[in-house]
């Protein structure tokens, strides 16, 4: 008599079933296309950029070897996504020369990004942005033009709202 998985089946990611269908003899259908809109939200792990070459723009919660960081096919596809993470408040942003990236010799500049309470203190940090080597001369103009566009659609939104 078979023993019975101390977990089901069902709660089991869906990436075992493919093998788990192979494996009985049964037909797996073809994989699913990714959807043109979500290719600027793949993730990068950062064992595959030190084998290839380094993204132009990227963002990474915190840096250390578990994390991946997610890449942006434009500066202000990065930015929108800055903009939507800080719910408002504002920014500080922090040049950093001093980013390991696990795999590749030497240090790379990037911007550590802070969002602000009402007394200019810091209040969590958001993550690290990834420029291509450039600093938060590069950032904050996008910044600003994210702003902006948030603020033009806000503003449809509540004119379509009425």
């Amino acid at each position: 008599m078979h023993a019975l998985p101390s977990r089901p089946l069902a709660s089991r990611p869906w990436v075992e079933a493919g093998p788990l269908l192979a494996a009985a003899g049964l037909a797996v259908g073809p994989l699913p296309r990714i959807n043109p809109l979500l290719r600027s939200m793949l993730m990068a792990d950062f064992a595959a950029i030190s084998s290839g070459g380094l993204p132009d723009f990227a963002f990474a919660p915190r840096l250390d070897a578990v994390t991946k960081p997610r890449v942006f096919p434009s500066l202000a596809r990065l930015a929108d996504h800055i903009e939507r993470r800080r719910h408002g408040q504002p920014l500080e942003l922090v040049d950093v020369e001093d980013i390991e990236i696990p795999g590749r010799a030497g240090l790379y500049r990037g911007v550590q990004v802070f969002t602000l309470l009402l007394d200019n203190g810091r209040d969590r940090c958001l993550g690290y942005a990834w420029l291509g080597g450039h600093g938060r001369e590069r950032l904050e103009p996008a910044l600003r033009e994210a702003r902006r566009g948030a603020a033009r659609r806000s503003h449809a939104d509540g004119r379509r709202a009425a």
